[in-house]
């Protein structure tokens, strides 16, 4: 259970991340857009 538990945490941090990479890229995009 306790490795079940990390493989968990692991994921969300994996899909907080990509969520981060993302809004960067769209606000990358944004600024670009405006120059």
């Amino acid at each position: 259970m306790p490795s079940q538990t990390k493989s968990n945490n692991l994921i969300v941090g994996l899909d907080i991340g990509t969520t981060k990479i993302c809004a960067i890229a769209v606000e990358g995009d944004d600024i670009e857009a405006l120059n």
